[in-house]
């Protein structure tokens, strides 16, 4: 059973992370460095606090001043600040995020891992490009409520948020692209766009030939008038769920499990995620840290942890939307499901 260590402040944990002797040496001979954030769409106003990715930065720099550390992320699949590489790195700077390198991991495109068997629900998982290269990742998640999954940690921060534009829209949906013809000027970016040739234009509007489409959502970052119709409700929650515990086993599983820590930030406890560009409600007081080597451990300690202190950002409609759903799923991939809480305060 895995060690999940609490504190309602980040030092005791760093002091941890620096005297963990395995996890020392495992951050010592790693030659590139990734802490996975979420830098907050623009507008947001409780996303992760920067201060505690620096503090993170720092404490990796001691223990390793020759590595490469960045700061990752990909970029998303809706129109937003964070859309296009250039845009979303504007928005981490401008959210203080301007203490370490910045690398948008699909900026060249994605990286293909085929499952030594396949799943449920894939048979390849998309990735950013540039996270192949990674030999250690940091996981710094701001725990919160979501729309889709009722509860957002680790899983939801690297499942769905290192996926590539590619792979977010295969988490995302059961059907192909298509385009709204109200909103379609036929200015010809999409088709400029697409890598296969999949869209052309049909009576002055564009369309999307779904035989061809490949599902790479390049399309939709290049329409400038949202016409790209995204299917969000075409997957149901709990399918959401199972689709972004496999993408986590995925990419642990070709990474290695040792090579990955997580650290659960349970503040500004907010219903919706940092994607919402509008200021949100904080909805119960600050709780702490959850720091875990293994993600099931950091995410069900902070769950239960959210659950009892905090519940009110994991209520919403329909009551279908089961948050431990994505616990119950990890335990049929044969993922670690237990945990020891231990409180370091």
């Amino acid at each position: 059973m895995d060690e999940a260590h609490f504190s309602k402040e980040l030092e005791p944990l760093i002091e941890k992370l620096e005297n963990s002797k395995g996890l020392a040496e495992a951050i010592k001979k790693s030659k590139k460095i990734g802490i996975k954030v979420h830098f907050g769409e623009m507008g947001c106003t409780t996303y992760l606090n920067p201060s505690i990715a620096k503090q993170v930065y720092d404490s990796l720099k001691r223990m390793n001043p020759k590595a490469e550390i960045n700061l990752i992320e990909s970029n998303v699949l809706y129109k937003g600040s964070r859309t296009e590489t250039k845009d979303h790195i504007k928005t981490a700077l401008a959210h203080g995020f301007d203490f370490a390198p910045i690398d948008i991991c699909d900026d060249k495109g994605d990286w293909e891992i085929k499952p030594d068997k396949k799943l449920k629900h894939f048979e390849t998982a998309h990735f950013g490009k540039s996270l192949e290269s990674y030999d250690f990742i940091f996981v710094i998640s701001h725990v919160k409520g979501h729309m889709a999954t009722s509860f957002a940690g680790s899983l939801k921060n690297i499942g769905m948020g290192l996926a590539s534009r590619k792979g977010k829209l295969a988490l995302h949906s059961n059907m192909k692209l298509k385009v709204d013809p109200k909103k379609c000027i036929a200015c010809m970016k999409c088709i400029n766009e697409c890598p296969v040739e999949a869209i052309s234009l049909i009576n002055g509007k564009a369309s999307i030939d779904k035989d061809k489409c490949i599902g790479c959502a390049h399309c939709i970052a290049a329409c400038p008038q949202e016409a790209i119709v995204i299917p969000w409700g075409s997957v149901m929650p709990n399918t959401l769920q199972e689709r972004i515990v496999e993408y986590v086993k995925i990419l642990i599983d070709r990474k290695g499990r040792d090579n990955f820590v997580f650290l659960n930030v349970m503040q500004n406890l907010t219903k919706e995620c940092d994607c919402v560009g509008d200021p949100q409600k904080i909805e119960a007081p600050d709780i702490g840290f959850i720091l875990s080597r293994n993600i099931i451990a950091a995410d069900l300690a902070s769950f239960e942890m959210v659950d009892k202190k905090a519940g009110i950002i994991l209520k919403r409609v329909p009551l279908m939307l089961d948050p431990k759903h994505q616990f119950n799923y990890a335990k049929e991939m044969g993922m670690e499901s237990g945990y020891k809480l231990i409180n370091l305060d």
